[in-house]
């Protein structure tokens, strides 16, 4: 399913929002998932530890503050699971937005929306995205982003969509 919604940039994240799978557009608009090690292929410290995400991410703050809002709920929801509190103590250890802003217990629903993006060929755009929970494995929800109808190119590769 994740290939077949190429060239929408499409991924699958787990309850402690790994990234399981990727298509090749996910992968050149955040970054190599499957070239990262195993224990680095997750959304929130990619987030917060890696340059890359302040790029990628227009409104980089906001949308940190959101996505660690979210992933407050998700740990909320798995308090025997000791990989949330291990990954919440390295994100403390690593980022010092976690360290101001984990302590205030801010929490957002996860669901679909708009995003500023910068593509690394393309330039600023804004995203629709869809975040859809997996049947049979409610732990796990696909995101798939699509360039708004305003974008005059909806192919996310370039090349005019022809």
């Amino acid at each position: 399913m994740v290939r077949r919604l190429e060239p929408s940039p499409t991924f699958v994240k787990g309850r402690r929002w790994d990234v399981l799978a990727s298509n090749p557009a996910a992968r050149e608009l955040f970054t190599d998932w499957d070239g990262l090690p195993a224990d680095e292929r997750n959304l929130v410290r990619w987030m917060f530890t890696a340059p890359r995400a302040r790029e990628v991410y227009l409104e980089w703050e906001p949308e940190a503050r959101a996505m660690l809002g979210r992933f407050r709920l998700a740990a909320a929801r798995h308090p025997e699971d000791p990989r949330f509190e291990a990954l919440i103590e390295q994100l403390k250890r690593d980022s010092e937005e976690v360290r101001q802003w984990w302590p205030r217990h801010d929490v957002m629903t996860v669901g679909s929306g708009s995003k500023k993006l910068r593509h690394p060929r393309r330039g600023p755009l804004e995203y629709t995205h869809v975040v859809l929970r997996i049947a049979d494995n409610p732990d796990q929800t696909l995101v798939t982003y699509s360039p708004t109808d305003s974008d005059p190119d909806p192919d996310p590769r370039g090349g005019g969509g022809q």
